[in-house]
């Protein structure tokens, strides 16, 4: 896991000193790769000077040999790459049989001459997390790719003739390619709780959407090509085959132990994490545990139901304990991590547990991520709540008990502001399906927020971010999971964990969100074996490995728990805003928001990560 950046021609922040431009901007990852740098450049008749910089975090291979940037065995091309792929010794195999030569054991070599070999195919060879950019010395040319699901960041930006890509946003800024805050993802944000792909926070920049390939000459067009979709319909019989689905998570958890340092797990009380664990255990691994527990919210806190988990598969497991004064010391650690906005108060705990294990000594940390989307257990697939969405049921059915007999002015408003949740959600499948995910501000409330962003303007950003993953044929269950894959998952979840560990030099690794688990699990048709509770083939699993007393606990998420500190009248009081004052917002933006509409917490906490992100990015620029 590292950290990289490249570069067409000088930096536009630094003609007149541009090496040292590149490694201040390439020393920024420096958390991202703390075991070692490397900078090439390249004169280039055609595309003038290239750069390619890289911050390495040594897990396979520690040695010198391993450090990037990497040639291939012919000499024609170089990368720059970060990610693990797991299933590099089978391709190192095929590429020494086709007469390549390796000087080291890394997976790095194994791209870059797997590329020299087959092309742009190589990543269809690929199982693992990664992103990377090669530059083809002869021909003048940059490929880059991103893995199928966008574990891995990859961030773009074109100015002048020029293009620079990088694993953080915050080096293309150093290198002068962006602009300012880009209001359309700026509104997607507000919406959403992230900035979707491809769009990101500032301007002239944008993500390479998951599952796809680059292709750059200077002169010629910047070429996009998908090379993975996630299932798009159901295939095979009724019932789907536990064991099947079993005997993969095992194979696949087993691949992604391929390290040459020690490996331990995240253990929630949650199914997913214990999957994963159980599936260690099986194999006599010696794994590190790792959970969080919540003093201020015994109610919520898993760590007792993960410490006894460990204790019946065996595993050696440490507790980190937070409450209001511990926790206090991770949230401005959490939110100087993140290149852009999220609206997520799970940032802080997986900083706070990402730091535990980094504390421990740990590089590489296994993770249960992905297994809500992948199996269907997010409490918004309930066809009974989405039925009353989609009625407006519940917020209907609340007007008129609440709001009987004259309306003075405040509750005049509070029965308008509920009135149009209830119309906002009865649009479509996709309205109801945003409103139930993320439940922060409507398309009117952007509008009475932000300066410059219309209503109609902000609906279209956000219903197109899920429609442009979404799949009619499918079962409507399985339509959710998919766009919750690549919307939610990619652009929330993903983020938190790879911004937060990596800021500590730590590599967490998801097998859930292995192809493989993923092509299985959304291919599935809706069946009992599926689908007859949320997640209900991982249950099976659990059941048959003894852990059947995970199946009667409540779903409780990865959010802080029980921290007055993010209260929302706290947050309302300390909403300072930057962007105020470059005018993005309009004044006293935050007391626009009805106090009584739904999710009004997840409207006010929006606003202020984006706050506290904004002054953060303040103070690195000025």
């Amino acid at each position: 896991m590292c950290g990289f950046v490249f570069c067409s021609g000088d930096p536009p922040s630094a003609r007149s000193a541009p090496e040292e431009a590149f490694k201040s901007a390439c020393d920024l990852m420096t958390s991202r790769g703390p075991d070692g740098s490397g900078i090439a450049t390249l004169t280039d008749e055609v595309a003038g000077p290239i750069r390619l910089g890289h911050r390495r975090l040594a897990i396979v291979d520690p040695t010198e040999v391993g450090s990037q940037p990497m040639w291939s065995d012919c000499g024609r091309f170089v990368l720059v790459y970060n990610g693990e792929v797991y299933n590099a010794d089978t391709l190192r195999s095929e590429l020494r049989a086709a007469g390549r030569r390796f000087s080291s054991q890394t997976d790095t070599e194994v791209i870059v001459n797997g590329y020299a070999e087959w092309g742009e195919a190589i990543v269809d060879k690929l199982y693992g997390m990664f992103a990377f950019a090669i530059w083809d010395t002869r021909d003048s040319q940059l490929f880059a790719a991103r893995d199928r699901v966008g574990i891995k960041p990859l961030y773009v930006a074109e100015k002048g003739g020029q293009i620079a890509l990088a694993s953080d946003m915050r080096v293309l800024e150093r290198l002068g390619f962006t602009g300012d805050i880009n209001t359309d993802a700026l509104s997607a944000y507000l919406m959403l709780g992230y900035v979707p792909t491809p769009l990101a926070i500032l301007s002239g920049v944008r993500k390479l959407e998951a599952g796809h390939t680059l292709h750059w000459t200077r002169g010629g067009s910047c070429k996009l090509r998908r090379y993975w979709h996630p299932p798009d319909t159901v295939t095979g019989p009724e019932e789907a085959n536990i064991d099947e689905l079993a005997d993969l998570i095992d194979t696949v958890t087993q691949e992604h132990l391929m390290a040459d340092v020690p490996i331990g797990v995240f253990l929630s009380g949650g199914l997913d994490s214990s999957l994963i664990a159980s599936s260690l255990a099986a194999m006599n691994t010696d794994v590190q545990a790792l959970t969080i527990g919540y003093s201020d919210a015994p109610g919520e806190d898993e760590a007792p139901i993960a410490e006894r988990t460990a204790e019946l598969l065996g595993m050696a497991i440490e507790r980190l304990n937070l409450n209001k004064e511990t926790a206090t010391e991770f949230i401005d650690t959490a939110f100087a991590a993140l290149d852009e906005p999220l609206g997520y108060s799970a940032i802080v705990s997986q900083m706070a547990i990402s730091c535990a294990a980094r504390g421990t000594g740990l590089k590489v940390v296994l993770s249960g991520d992905g297994g809500d989307e992948v199996f269907g257990g997010y409490r918004w697939y309930d066809t009974d709540m989405r039925g009353s969405l989609g009625q407006g049921g519940n917020i209907l059915g609340y007007l008129s008990a609440r709001f009987t007999g004259p309306l003075r002015p405040r509750r005049l408003r509070r029965a308008a502001s509920l009135s149009r949740e209830a119309s906002f959600v009865q649009r479509s499948e996709l309205h109801r399906h945003l409103h139930a995910v993320f439940p922060t501000l409507r398309p009117d409330e952007v509008e009475d927020v932000l300066t410059h962003v219309s209503a109609d303007r902000a609906e279209e950003l956000a219903i197109e971010a899920l429609r442009r993953h979404d799949a009619p044929e499918m079962p409507l269950k399985r339509r959710l999971q998919r766009i919750d894959l690549m919307t939610f998952c990619e652009g929330s979840v993903l983020p938190k964990v790879d911004r937060t560990s990596m800021a500590t030099g730590l590599e967490v690794r998801p097998p859930l969100l292995d192809h493989r688990v993923i092509e299985w699990g959304l291919s599935k048709p809706i069946s009992e074996t599926m689908d007859k509770e949320p997640k209900n083939a991982v249950r099976s699993i659990l059941r048959r490995r003894g852990l059947d007393f995970l199946l009667t606990e409540k779903k409780r998420g990865f959010s802080l728990k029980g921290i007055s500190q993010l209260s929302g009248k706290n947050m309302l009081n300390d909403l300072w805003s930057a962007g105020g004052e470059r005018g993005l917002f309009h004044p006293a933006s935050g007391t626009r928001l009805e106090p009584s509409s739904h999710g009004y917490k997840m409207k006010i906490q929006s606003l202020y990560f984006f706050d506290r992100w904004m002054r953060k990015r303040e103070k690195e620029i000025s």
